[in-house]
């Protein structure tokens, strides 16, 4: 389970990351092309998670 989940982006970049309640961390960041389509983002959340799970 993520405890906090975090998320930032630049133009031409976006991150997330986030932790589990047992310490678990994970960051990912990104170079997108300028207003990608939202299936990057939720691929984005969904490594952040992947790796926490692990």
């Amino acid at each position: 389970m993520t405890r906090t989940r975090a998320t930032g982006d630049i133009p031409g970049y976006e991150t997330a990351a986030g932790a589990t309640v047992d310490g678990r961390q994970a960051t990912v960041m990104v170079n997108l092309g300028p207003g990608g389509p939202d299936a990057q983002s939720d691929d984005i959340r969904a490594a952040v998670q992947t790796a926490l799970c692990a």
